[in-house]
């Protein structure tokens, strides 16, 4: 923060940060504090999305810093977002698939997560559309499956149902659950992450994957060339992260899946995933 470590700043940082990772360096600890920062706000944030009218607007706290410094915001002050940045873009879309969460940790315990479909804008006012909800063990198995089908107008918040999982389901460290809305030919995605405190680190030791990546003018391809889900496919700029914009990133991508992104450049960029190994265009 602009004051920073007035409030004992290190302290809570280095607390939630030791969740996800080993504190045994700095790029650990980043990534600890990233994701204790997505997880902060995407699960609120998506709650509220789903009390329309109570809620009518959700902001969070916060987009980008005003000096240097270490804070809150989801892109920093050179301009490089952060991994909240684009789990929140995700969880703020007008047409999203969200699982709501009472607790983030049920290893061996029965759970049942209600699903809903947010529309904001009407997009399947006259389609037929589908929600598929899945859950995926440590070893990237799918253990679980919810689908919900209609046609045309959803409203703006919708309760479809719930996924239901039983403790021997549970029973994994971490635990996936991997939401998606498909409508005509565009499948819109996002994943959550469970039971992460079960083994420190567990989210960056599961079944490798690999990543194929292509570049073509304004967009990258990237497609899953391994047996397992890539999870949260993301890309790292070598030229600079302040300069590079993608369309999407940290992303879930199934077994031979392709995928374009559009951006603003493809040179010196890389793809990765928490289970694939660092790959440059081709």
């Amino acid at each position: 923060t602009p004051v920073f470590n007035k409030k004992g700043d290190m302290a809570i940082l280095t607390r939630y940060a030791a969740d996800f990772t080993p504190l045994t360096s700095l790029p650990h600890f980043i990534t600890g504090t990233q994701l204790a920062q997505a997880v902060g706000i995407r699960h609120t944030l998506e709650r509220a999305r789903t009390r329309w009218p109570e809620a009518t607007g959700i902001l969070y706290y916060k987009l980008n810093d005003n000096n240097p410094a270490i804070s809150w915001s989801t892109v920093d002050w050179y301009g490089t977002p952060k991994m909240a940045y684009h789990i929140l873009r995700q969880a703020f879309r007008p047409l999203h698939a969200c699982v709501l969460f009472d607790q983030l940790s049920s290893i061996g315990e029965p759970l049942s997560v209600p699903v809903y479909l947010l529309d904001d804008a009407d997009a399947l006012s006259a389609m037929a559309w589908q929600v598929v909800v899945r859950a995926f063990n440590a070893k990237l198995e799918q253990v679980a499956q919810a689908e919900f089908a209609g046609q045309g107008t959803a409203g703006r918040v919708k309760k479809l149902g719930a996924l239901d999982l039983s403790p021997d389901q549970t029973q994994s460290i971490p635990l996936f659950i991997v939401s998606e809305v498909r409508s005509g030919r565009s499948t819109l995605r996002t994943f959550y992450w469970i039971n992460y405190t079960g083994i420190q680190g567990c989210l960056f030791q599961l079944p490798e994957t690999r990543l194929a990546l292509t570049a073509g003018p304004d967009r990258l391809t990237v497609r899953n060339t391994g047996e397992k889900p890539a999870v949260a496919v993301h890309f790292v700029s070598e030229a600079g992260p302040d300069t590079f914009h993608c369309d999407d990133s940290f992303f879930w991508m199934e077994p031979g899946e392709c995928r374009d992104i559009a951006v603003n450049q493809t040179g010196d960029v890389h793809a990765v995933a928490w289970n694939a190994e660092p790959t440059a265009a081709g």
